[in-house]
């Protein structure tokens, strides 16, 4: 499951592409970042 903190990241990732803020607000590292967004199947073209 993901955070409350990690479903706005997505959000904002999916709206704008943009890792670094995303993965900043989820408070993750632009890594694990894009290892969540894999595990949930979620694009990143």
């Amino acid at each position: 499951m993901c955070t409350p903190k990690q479903i706005e990241a997505i959000q904002l990732f999916v709206e704008y592409r943009f890792y670094e803020g995303a993965a900043s607000n989820a408070e993750m590292s632009i890594l694990d970042f894009v290892q969540l967004l894999n595990k949930l199947g979620i694009s990143r073209g």
